[in-house]
Protein backbone atom coordinates (compact mmCIF):
# COMPACT_ATOMS: atom_id res chain seq x y z
CA UNK A 1 0.00 0.00 0.00
CA UNK A 2 1.15 3.45 -0.68
CA UNK A 3 0.41 6.55 1.21
CA UNK A 4 -2.34 7.63 -1.63
CA UNK A 5 -4.08 3.87 -1.52
CA UNK A 6 -4.18 4.15 2.50
CA UNK A 7 -7.46 4.48 4.33
CA UNK A 8 -8.17 6.88 6.10
CA UNK A 9 -8.13 6.86 9.97
CA UNK A 10 -10.84 7.97 12.05
CA UNK A 11 -10.08 10.98 14.06
CA UNK A 12 -8.67 10.00 17.70
CA UNK A 13 -10.95 11.82 19.28
CA UNK A 14 -14.67 11.74 19.89
CA UNK A 15 -16.99 12.03 17.43
CA UNK A 16 -20.12 14.19 17.42
CA UNK A 17 -22.66 11.44 18.24
CA UNK A 18 -19.71 10.56 21.48
CA UNK A 19 -20.33 14.42 22.65
CA UNK A 20 -24.19 14.17 22.02
CA UNK A 21 -24.04 11.02 23.94
CA UNK A 22 -22.02 12.56 26.70
CA UNK A 23 -24.06 15.73 27.11
CA UNK A 24 -27.10 13.60 27.52
CA UNK A 25 -25.55 11.83 30.42
CA UNK A 26 -24.01 15.29 32.17
CA UNK A 27 -28.11 16.01 31.82
CA UNK A 28 -29.14 12.73 33.31
CA UNK A 29 -26.51 13.16 36.05
CA UNK A 30 -27.79 16.85 36.75
CA UNK A 31 -31.72 15.83 36.58
CA UNK A 32 -30.89 13.15 39.51
CA UNK A 33 -29.00 15.38 41.52
CA UNK A 34 -32.13 18.10 41.58
CA UNK A 35 -34.57 15.22 41.85
CA UNK A 36 -32.56 13.84 45.00
CA UNK A 37 -31.98 17.86 46.74
CA UNK A 38 -36.01 18.12 45.94
CA UNK A 39 -37.51 14.62 47.79
CA UNK A 40 -34.75 15.16 50.23
CA UNK A 41 -36.55 18.82 50.89
CA UNK A 42 -39.96 16.91 51.36
CA UNK A 43 -38.59 14.58 53.07
CA UNK A 44 -37.19 16.99 55.46
CA UNK A 45 -40.16 18.60 55.57
CA UNK A 46 -42.38 16.02 56.51
CA UNK A 47 -39.79 15.07 59.56
CA UNK A 48 -40.67 18.25 60.71
CA UNK A 49 -44.54 17.64 60.39
CA UNK A 50 -43.94 14.71 62.68
CA UNK A 51 -41.95 16.89 64.81
CA UNK A 52 -44.95 19.07 65.26
CA UNK A 53 -46.87 16.26 66.15
CA UNK A 54 -45.04 15.16 69.13
CA UNK A 55 -44.58 18.41 70.72
CA UNK A 56 -48.31 18.75 70.35
CA UNK A 57 -48.28 15.33 72.16
CA UNK A 58 -45.67 15.77 74.50
CA UNK A 59 -47.74 19.53 75.83
CA UNK A 60 -50.98 17.56 75.95
CA UNK A 61 -49.97 14.46 77.77
CA UNK A 62 -47.97 16.92 80.53
CA UNK A 63 -51.05 19.12 80.60
CA UNK A 64 -53.59 16.29 80.83
CA UNK A 65 -52.15 15.33 84.24
CA UNK A 66 -51.77 19.32 85.38
CA UNK A 67 -55.31 20.80 84.10
CA UNK A 68 -57.29 19.82 86.66
CA UNK A 69 -55.29 21.80 89.23
CA UNK A 70 -56.84 25.61 90.39
CA UNK A 71 -54.67 28.10 88.74
CA UNK A 72 -53.76 25.91 85.02
CA UNK A 73 -52.62 28.16 82.21
CA UNK A 74 -54.17 28.83 79.81
CA UNK A 75 -57.25 28.58 81.31
CA UNK A 76 -59.12 27.95 78.28
CA UNK A 77 -57.49 24.43 78.46
CA UNK A 78 -58.35 24.03 82.28
CA UNK A 79 -60.45 20.95 83.12
CA UNK A 80 -62.84 19.91 85.81
CA UNK A 81 -66.56 21.08 86.76
CA UNK A 82 -65.25 24.92 87.01
CA UNK A 83 -64.12 24.77 83.19
CA UNK A 84 -67.32 23.16 81.76
CA UNK A 85 -67.75 25.58 79.10
CA UNK A 86 -64.33 25.14 77.72
CA UNK A 87 -64.03 24.13 74.29
CA UNK A 88 -61.34 23.06 71.97
CA UNK A 89 -61.77 26.08 69.64
CA UNK A 90 -61.38 28.73 73.15
CA UNK A 91 -58.39 25.93 73.86
CA UNK A 92 -56.29 25.34 70.36
CA UNK A 93 -55.94 29.51 69.44
CA UNK A 94 -54.52 29.94 72.51
CA UNK A 95 -52.59 27.05 72.52
CA UNK A 96 -50.63 28.72 69.31
CA UNK A 97 -50.57 32.38 69.98
CA UNK A 98 -47.56 34.25 70.77
CA UNK A 99 -46.62 33.02 74.17
CA UNK A 100 -48.57 30.16 73.91
CA UNK A 101 -47.06 26.71 74.88
CA UNK A 102 -47.10 25.86 70.88
CA UNK A 103 -46.46 29.42 69.42
CA UNK A 104 -43.21 28.48 68.01
CA UNK A 105 -44.99 25.62 65.52
CA UNK A 106 -44.63 25.94 61.92
CA UNK A 107 -46.24 24.44 59.11
CA UNK A 108 -43.34 23.17 57.27
CA UNK A 109 -44.92 23.44 53.82
CA UNK A 110 -46.28 26.99 54.36
CA UNK A 111 -44.30 28.45 56.88
CA UNK A 112 -47.58 29.50 58.58
CA UNK A 113 -49.02 28.10 62.11
CA UNK A 114 -49.92 24.34 61.71
CA UNK A 115 -53.49 24.48 60.41
CA UNK A 116 -55.84 21.27 61.64
CA UNK A 117 -58.24 19.00 59.17
CA UNK A 118 -60.39 16.33 60.49
CA UNK A 119 -58.48 13.86 58.11
CA UNK A 120 -55.49 13.12 55.99
CA UNK A 121 -56.84 12.33 52.26
CA UNK A 122 -54.20 10.83 49.99
CA UNK A 123 -53.48 12.90 47.17
CA UNK A 124 -54.49 16.13 48.18
CA UNK A 125 -51.20 18.03 48.42
CA UNK A 126 -53.00 21.28 50.06
CA UNK A 127 -52.81 19.05 53.50
CA UNK A 128 -49.37 19.01 53.21
CA UNK A 129 -48.31 19.81 57.09
CA UNK A 130 -51.92 19.64 58.45
CA UNK A 131 -52.55 18.19 61.83
CA UNK A 132 -55.02 15.73 62.59
CA UNK A 133 -56.39 15.30 66.04
CA UNK A 134 -59.44 12.59 66.74
CA UNK A 135 -61.03 11.92 69.96
CA UNK A 136 -61.23 8.08 70.61
CA UNK A 137 -64.55 7.27 72.27
CA UNK A 138 -64.67 3.96 74.67
CA UNK A 139 -66.73 1.20 72.72
CA UNK A 140 -69.04 -0.56 74.34
CA UNK A 141 -68.01 -3.64 76.41
CA UNK A 142 -67.32 -6.68 74.49
CA UNK A 143 -67.23 -4.58 70.94
CA UNK A 144 -64.92 -5.24 68.02
CA UNK A 145 -63.11 -1.76 68.66
CA UNK A 146 -62.06 -0.73 72.45
CA UNK A 147 -62.38 3.15 70.81
CA UNK A 148 -64.31 4.59 68.13
CA UNK A 149 -62.06 7.77 66.28
CA UNK A 150 -64.01 10.85 65.63
CA UNK A 151 -62.65 14.53 64.56
CA UNK A 152 -62.29 16.47 67.76
CA UNK A 153 -64.47 19.39 66.58
CA UNK A 154 -64.09 23.37 67.40
CA UNK A 155 -67.31 22.56 69.98
CA UNK A 156 -66.19 19.47 71.99
CA UNK A 157 -66.15 20.45 75.59
CA UNK A 158 -62.49 19.61 77.47
CA UNK A 159 -63.44 19.67 81.07
CA UNK A 160 -62.94 16.14 81.05
CA UNK A 161 -60.12 13.10 80.44
CA UNK A 162 -59.91 12.23 76.94
CA UNK A 163 -57.93 9.99 74.84
CA UNK A 164 -56.94 11.41 71.76
CA UNK A 165 -55.11 10.03 68.51
CA UNK A 166 -52.65 12.84 66.48
CA UNK A 167 -51.11 12.47 63.27
CA UNK A 168 -49.92 14.46 60.50
CA UNK A 169 -50.56 14.79 56.96
CA UNK A 170 -47.75 14.59 54.60
CA UNK A 171 -46.61 15.88 51.15
CA UNK A 172 -49.14 13.45 49.21
CA UNK A 173 -51.49 13.83 52.00
CA UNK A 174 -51.33 10.71 53.39
CA UNK A 175 -51.53 10.30 57.36
CA UNK A 176 -48.14 9.60 59.53
CA UNK A 177 -47.82 7.10 61.99
CA UNK A 178 -50.60 8.12 64.52
CA UNK A 179 -49.53 8.62 68.46
CA UNK A 180 -52.09 8.24 71.21
CA UNK A 181 -52.14 10.65 74.23
CA UNK A 182 -54.56 11.14 77.41
CA UNK A 183 -55.63 14.70 77.93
Amino acid sequence: MTADTMPLLPSPGPTRADKLFMLFLVLVLLAVVAIGRMMYNVGLKNEISKQNTADLVQWLAQAGSQRFDSGFEPAQCAGGDANASNTWAACLPRLLADGGPLAGLRNPFTQKTPFFVARCEPGSAALAGALVIEKLTPGQPGAAQAFYPSPLGGDDPINKKMQLRLSACDHGGYAGISTEVTF
